[in-house]
C-alpha cells in the first residue's frame, strides 16, 4: 500500500510555548482506546487529532478524522482546500473553533515533551518521516533513516525514562507495528523535533464524552 502523509509545517512565533514542571516519574503510557487507518488519504493530521481526543487521561468525543482534516485545512495557514495536507496548528485552531479545547501550546524541547508525557497527558507530534520509519522492527522500533517521504502527524502517548523509548500510536491501522503503535528513541525524537518538528497540546480540554 502506498501511504500518503499530509503534515505541512509553517513556524509561527506567536505560538504559546508549552511549559511544564520537571517530573519525578520514570514511566507513563496513556490509554489508547482508538487507532484509525487513514489508508491512502493525506489526512494524518485529522487522524492524530481524533486520536488525541480519544486518548487518556480523559476519553473525550471521537470525531470523524477525515472531517477533522478538512476542519484543520479551513483554519491552517493556506487558502482554500485545493491542496493535500494541513498543519498541526490548523488542527489546534479547528478544535478550538469547535469548542473542544481552550488555548493550545507548542514545543520543540525533548525535555518538555518528556515531562509533559510523564505528568499531564498525550501530545500531537508533527515530524518529518523517513523511509526507515515505515516498517517497525520486531520490537516496534522505528529509525529516521533513508529517503525523506513527507511530513507526518502522529500521536505521542508515553515514555520510559530508563529505556528512553517513546510510544507513538500511528494512523495506519492496528495491523501496523505493534497493535498500531511504534516506538522511537529519545535521541531520534529530539533530532526530529529540532528539524522543523513540533509537539502540540491543549492547555484546556472541554469534555464532551462520546462512544468508541
Amino acid at each position: 500500500m502506498v501511504r500518503r502523509f499530509g503534515r505541512d509545517f509553517a513556524a509561527d512565533e506567536r505560538d504559546h510555548p508549552l511549559k511544564v514542571a520537571r517530573s519525578e516519574r520514570m514511566s507513563r503510557f496513556w490509554p489508547v482506546p482508538w487507532i484509525g487507518d487513514q489508508d491512502e488519504e493525506p489526512a494524518c493530521v485529522g487522524f492524530a487529532g481524533a486520536g488525541y481526543l480519544a486518548a487518556g487521561p480523559v476519553a473525550n468525543v471521537l470525531l470523524d478524522p477525515t472531517g477533522l482534516y478538512y476542519v484543520a485545512q479551513r483554519f491552517d495557514e493556506w487558502l482554500g482546500f485545493d491542496y493535500e495536507g494541513t498543519s498541526v496548528r490548523g488542527l489546534a485552531k479547528g478544535l478550538q473553533h469547535l469548542g473542544l479545547i481552550g488555548e493550545y501550546a507548542f514545543t520543540q524541547s525533548i525535555t518538555t515533551v518528556r515531562n509533559y508525557l510523564l505528568d499531564v497527558g498525550p501530545l500531537v507530534l508533527g515530524i518529518d518521516w523517513d523511509a526507515g520509519m515505515c516498517e517497525p522492527g520486531p520490537d516496534g522500533l522505528i529509525e529516521p533513516t533513508g529517503e525523506y517521504l513527507g511530513g507526518h502527524a502522529i500521536l505521542l502517548t508515553g515514555v520510559n525514562r530508563r529505556s528512553k523509548l517513546y510510544q507513538l500510536p500511528n494512523s495506519w491501522s492496528r495491523e501496523w507495528g505493534i497493535d498500531g503503535m511504534c516506538y522511537l528513541h529519545e535521541a531520534d525524537l529530539a533530532a526530529l523535533l529540532a528539524d522543523d518538528g513540533e509537539a502540540c497540546t491543549a492547555l484546556e480540554i472541554k469534555l464532551r464524552v462520546g462512544r468508541f
